[in-house]
């Protein structure tokens, strides 16, 4: 049986495998979705009805990340022994599907955006058959993790672009209902940092600080990354920490404001024309966003970030950009990514 093999490894790769298997099934293309259970990546996969098969679980220490890539890999492995090889792997980033790919002679395509993410990138990039990339993004960063030049595809624009299109014009009061239970006139998302990731372990921010001051400007809603956060927040007022699946780019698109590390849901915010402040990361594409006229700034301190949000929140109406016009400019990443896989079929 020829198929395609997806590697969902967490809730942005979820997310894209969605809008490909919604292309591969008009194309009658078969696929197996391999997935890991760490941070919302399960329920994501759920709340889009995706069929997948558990492959692999979430290490936070270094051993146990270590220990659960080699667990996955035998999985994987057992799988293809068990149904046969895919034709293809599709991945954003796993290490334990692209090793096992690059063993059996499988063909990656591997969509990525993160050069930053030494850890993952050092082990993957160089096994990649196809790299699709921002073009924001320079080759040589690519180039100098062992890839050669032909192999990487760029494209103007952003992977978020794909589905943010579908909510440039939502029903604010619908969306916070459903996910918050109320509607609130200012809404303020906050998203942590993702610290027990490779590229940003051991990293912390005094995020209660600023929540505890931006919370009289409006209610703060928190898109958690793991379980324990509930307990750095759970005591302030007029916050809600989300305890079910969440679609963020929904929600974002319903709110007045985006305060996050810099990853998916600060660009999200950013291309739906919402005021995005990146605490963390001022990467190549938060760069891009930036020279674009798009409403983002990297605000690091707590004291700016606090400043900040106290200027937007007395009239977001006036800091809401339409941004239409800029993202119809910009390529889709996923029908690159489709090109490539019905090349190696």
């Amino acid at each position: 049986m020829s198929y395609v093999a997806l590697d969902v490894a967490t809730p942005k790769d979820a997310l894209i495998a969605h809008y490909i298997i919604k292309r591969l099934d008009r194309k009658d293309i078969e696929y197996v979705v391999f997935s890991r259970s760490s941070t919302q990546t399960i329920q994501l996969l759920n709340l889009f009805g995706i069929e997948h098969i558990l492959t692999g679980r979430y290490g936070y220490s270094l051993e146990e990340k270590y220990m659960a890539t080699l667990e996955q890999e035998r999985r994987i492995l057992d799988y293809i022994m068990e149904n046969g090889r895919p034709s293809v792997l599709w991945t954003h980033g796993n290490v334990a599907g692209v090793r096992t790919a690059y063993h059996l002679g499988i063909p990656i395509i591997y969509s990525n955006d993160t050069p930053h993410n030494e850890p993952v990138t050092r082990l993957t990039i160089p096994l990649a058959t196809k790299l699709i990339s921002p073009e924001a993004i320079p080759k040589c960063k690519w180039i100098l993790k062992g890839l050669e030049n032909e192999k990487i595809i760029q494209y103007r624009g952003t992977e978020e672009v794909t589905w943010v299109k579908e909510y440039l014009n939502v029903d604010r009061e619908r969306i916070l209902r459903k996910y918050i239970g109320e509607a609130p006139d200012r809404v303020i998302i906050l998203r942590t940092l993702e610290y027990y990731a490779s590229y940003s372990y051991g990293v912390r921010y005094e995020l209660r600080k600023i929540v505890e001051s931006i919370s009289k400007y409006g209610k703060v809603v928190v898109i958690p990354r793991y379980g324990d956060e509930r307990n750095r927040f759970g005591d302030i007022d007029n916050l809600v920490i989300l305890d079910r699946p969440t679609l963020a780019v929904e929600l974002i698109a319903a709110s007045d404001m985006m305060i996050s590390s810099g990853g998916t849901m600060a660009r999200e915010a950013a291309l739906l024309g919402i005021p995005s402040i990146s605490y963390h990361f001022r990467d190549d594409i938060i760069k891009f966003l930036m020279g674009e006229g798009l409403p983002i700034k990297y605000i690091p301190k707590s004291m700016d970030i606090i400043e900040e949000v106290s200027r937007v929140m007395r009239d977001p109406e006036r800091y809401r950009y339409d941004t239409r016009d800029i993202i119809e400019g910009y390529e889709e990443h996923i029908d690159i990514v489709i090109e490539e896989i019905e090349a190696s079929l």
